[in-house]
């Protein structure tokens, strides 16, 4: 289903919250070539529930520490910046066992260079919330 998304050393994800730094992605799986990039058309969700962080013990439903944070369509002139992060067959297992409550699609993303011009573009897979119509 996400060919597009497969490159010789793997396939490339998209970071949002706690993925975006390097140091807390790591704690998560094992990935390569972590940069910044841009999406379009969708916008970070704060205080989305998450059964999922409770059930890893990232929150305590007592407490109503559940929130999360996903990416949820938006307008196709939003541009968010994200984290690419590339990863291999493991890697992306743990990027699955990590997102369990969330829809996983494919996403167009592209990074600039210093003068403002595209140094890559490419599809990611990205975590989010609800489907775009």
């Amino acid at each position: 289903q996400f060919v597009c998304c497969r490159m010789a050393g793997g396939t490339t994800l998209i970071g949002v919250g706690s993925l975006v730094s390097e140091a807390s992605a790591r704690e998560s799986f094992t990935f390569t070539n972590f940069r910044i990039g841009q999406i379009r058309g969708w916008r970070r969700a704060f205080s989305q529930a998450s059964w999922v962080n409770v059930a890893n013990g990232w929150g305590a439903a007592e407490s109503h520490d559940v929130a999360a944070l996903a990416m949820v369509p938006a307008e196709p002139d939003v541009v968010s910046r994200v984290a690419l992060l590339d990863v291999d067959a493991d890697g992306l297992t743990g990027f699955y066992e990590r997102e369990t409550g969330s829809r996983i699609v494919s996403t167009s993303f592209r990074r600039l260079n210093d003068a403002g011009g595209v140094e890559e573009a490419g599809e990611a897979l990205d975590h989010v919330r609800c489907l775009r119509k």
